[in-house]
Parts: C-alpha cells; structure tokens; sequence
C-alpha cells in the first residue's frame, strides 16, 4: 500500500492537482480506510518521502516531485544568468 500511496500522489503533483492528495481523497481512490491511509502517510512523512502541507485539510507532496522542480529550477535560472551576462558583457564591448 506505500507503493500505491506514492505513486498516486506522485500522480497528483505531476497533474497539478494538490487538493486530491488529502487524507480523505487518498482513501476513497485508493478504496482503504481513512485510519490506514493516515498511518502509510505519517510513515512517509516520518521517511522525507513526502511533505505535509498544512492546510485544511492537510494536503501531502512528494519529495521526489519536488526534488524534479527544484532542478528545473535550477537549470532555468542558470540559463537566465547566463543570457543575463551575455547582454551585459555585449554592452561592455560595444561600450
């Protein structure tokens, strides 16, 4: 059921869509007990394999998502940079 819980809110984030990732949400897709879904959660909360935002209700985000954003992010701002410095070393030189 970890696996299931993973790959679903994994799913979730990939797809934008934060608010299925709810306790209740989990369970009625996933067809398991709230109680269930809650320990499997904590669990991956407790492992850094998810984070818990806290909202009402509380709305769960894979770590491995985020980890895949934060290199986007990454590589992005490195490329604004670096075309940040080409026009400024161009205006130097026509300076």
């Amino acid at each position: 059921m970890i696996d299931k819980v993973l790959v679903y809110i994994l799913a979730c984030c990939n797809n934008n869509e934060f608010d299925q990732t709810t306790v209740t949400n989990l369970s009625e897709n996933l067809k398991v007990s709230r109680s269930q879904v809650s320990v499997v959660l904590n669990k991956l909360v407790k492992e850094n394999k998810l984070v818990r935002i806290e909202s009402k209700p509380f709305c769960f985000i894979s770590v491995e998502y985020l980890k895949k954003k934060e290199f986007l992010l990454k590589r992005m701002f490195m490329k604004v940079l670096m075309n940040y410095c080409q026009i400024k070393k161009k205006k130097i030189l026509k300076s």
